[in-house]
Order: C-alpha cells, then sequence, then structure tokens
C-alpha cells in the first residue's frame, strides 16, 4: 500500500478475539506478526468482542496495535436475531452514527481505515445469527459506488479471508453472496462457504491460521505425548458423557497408556469439561491449559495421535 505524505496508514481488522478461544487468537495473532513486518508504521485496530482480554493477550505482536469492539456493539444492539434486520440496522448505524450514538466516535474512526478486513474464523453462521453483521459493517465502512466512496464513508478496501459460513442461518445464504459480492476481496476457508460466497468453480482458500505457521507456537517435541486429545463440549449435541464414552473406548481398544497421554485445553473452561469426566480413567494423562498453550506452544509432533 502507498501512502501521501504525512498519511499513516490504518488497518482495521475484525475478528472473534479475547475470549479467548486458541484458534481465534492465533488468527489475529498471525495478522498482527504479519502486518508488524509489512506496515509496523501503520495504525492497527483489531475490533473484537472482548478487547480487554484480547489486549492481554496481544500487547506488543504490533507496535501500533489497538483495540475496540465496536461492530460487537452494533450487532449487539441491533433490535432483532434476524441477519437481515442485524444487517440493515448495522449498515444504517456505520452510514448514520446519530442512530448509534454510544458508538458513534468508533464508527468515525471505522470511516478513516484504508483496510478494513474480516479475518478468519467460523463465527459468522447460524450458531451466532448477528454475526453477520460484522460482514455488514464491513462492507458499509467501505461503501463503494461506482468506483468511488460513498459520501461520508472512508473508501477503504474490504476484505474477507479464511471465513467458513456454514451452517448458515435459514434465508440468510441470498445475503451472505450479495454481501461478499461488494468485498474487494473474498476467501474462504472450505467449498461450501465458497458456494454461500457465490465463489462458483473456484478453490476456497485454507484457515488464517496457517498465515502464521513458522515453528513458533510449538512446544519442544519432548513435551509432547504420544496421544493428544482435545475435546469440546460446548458444541456437542450428544452430550459430554457420550463423547467420554466414545473416547475412552478408542484409548482402550488401542492400549494407550494413561501417561502417553495428553489434554489440550484451547477453550478455557469448556474443554475442560470431559477431561473431568475421564480423568480418574487416565491417571497420569498431561493436561495442558490454555495459559500454557499460549505460552509454551502446542505439544505436536510427527507421529502423534490426535482425537478432536
Amino acid at each position: 500500500m502507498t501512502s501521501g505524505a504525512g498519511h499513516r496508514p490504518c488497518f482495521y481488522l475484525v475478528g472473534a478475539t479475547g475470549f479467548p478461544n486458541y484458534g481465534d487468537e492465533l488468527i489475529a495473532r498471525g495478522w498482527l506478526r504479519y502486518l508488524a513486518e509489512l506496515a509496523p508504521e501503520a495504525d492497527v485496530w483489531l475490533d473484537c468482542h472482548s478487547p480487554g482480554p484480547a489486549r492481554t493477550l496481544l500487547d506488543g505482536v504490533h507496535p501500533r496495535a489497538r483495540f475496540v469492539d465496536t461492530l460487537w456493539r452494533l450487532c449487539w444492539d441491533a433490535p432483532s436475531d434476524q441477519p437481515w434486520e442485524v444487517s440493515s440496522w448495522v449498515q444504517d448505524a456505520v452510514h448514520d452514527p446519530g442512530l448509534a450514538p454510544r458508538w458513534a466516535a468508533g464508527i468515525e474512526l471505522l470511516g478513516r481505515a484504508d483496510v478494513v478486513h474480516l479475518i478468519g474464523g467460523g463465527y459468522v453462521n447460524e450458531l451466532w445469527p448477528r454475526h453477520v453483521g460484522l460482514l455488514a459493517g464491513v462492507v458499509a465502512a467501505t461503501r463503494r459506488s461506482g468506483g468511488r466512496a460513498a459520501s461520508g464513508r472512508s473508501g477503504a478496501r474490504a476484505v474477507m479471508t479464511g471465513q467458513g459460513l456454514t451452517p448458515e442461518a435459514p434465508a440468510s445464504g441470498p445475503l451472505l453472496a450479495a454481501l461478499a459480492e461488494r468485498l474487494d476481496v473474498v476467501d474462504v476457508r472450505d467449498g461450501p462457504s465458497a458456494h454461500l460466497a457465490g465463489l462458483g468453480g473456484q478453490r476456497p482458500g485454507v484457515d488464517d491460521v496457517f498465515l502464521d505457521l513458522d515453528g513458533h507456537q510449538f512446544a519442544p517435541a519432548s513435551q509432547a505425548p504420544a496421544v493428544v486429545l482435545c475435546l469440546q463440549s460446548d458444541l456437542v449435541a450428544a452430550g459430554c458423557a457420550r463423547l467420554a464414552c466414545a473416547v475412552l473406548g478408542m484409548l482402550r481398544a488401542w492400549a494407550v497408556e494413561p501417561a502417553d497421554v495428553g489434554v489440550v485445553e484451547a477453550l478455557p473452561g469448556g474443554d475442560r469439561e470431559v477431561y473431568d469426566l475421564l480423568r480418574h480413567q487416565l491417571p497420569g494423562a498431561r493436561f495442558v491449559s490454555f495459559t500454557q498453550l499460549w505460552s509454551q506452544g502446542v505439544p505436536a509432533r510427527p507421529g502423534q495421535t490426535w482425537i478432536s
């Protein structure tokens, strides 16, 4: 990107950062690391649902990164959970900040960006129907007409990368395609999402997490057990007990020694629930907390078996 004399470039990222959830944090860290190499002098804003925890985790990755929650607040303030209504409300508020006066300063900041970028993850889908407003907000902040910025907006490039858009909320497919059509760059991580985004026969891209795989986020191989479990509880329709039963059955069938098992906590709290059901049957298994994952790296090495 080139900029005029005296203009400091501004990159505005939007992501599901700060919950925390290891994958979402890794994606945000990857983009901040990339921008620190590409444009260390630029202003970088990360719009996320939990800016306080995000700053704690990511402070210093880019020297000028700061954290807000403007578009997330607009999504939550929408008068309905219905994706079409959320999309309309967020776009109206971005175009007329007086509709959302508590977030007007943040909306004006959004309008000054050179790039507004919805970074990767699986958070714009049926599980969280309000989040379609994030994509709508990116479009509204960079709305173009005939190749020129609409009145009052930045004229920035609008970008979406590494998105997983399925399962989509009912009747939202045409909306997602219409919003994606107005972006300058569209990249998704899987075939069904490419279809939803109207990419036709184009091959999908990859998850944004692969942006930052240079080895620094892995623990030493000596700390990597033979078998690793990553067991979410928040989206298990069958129940945690059935998941624990299935995993224990696998380990017993493979004659795995409990001391050779590691359990990683990608989602703090949520990824411990199944382990708590199993731990008395797995004496000596190593539990790797999110804090350890983030600070010491993932205990992964060639030749392991993962159950996820």
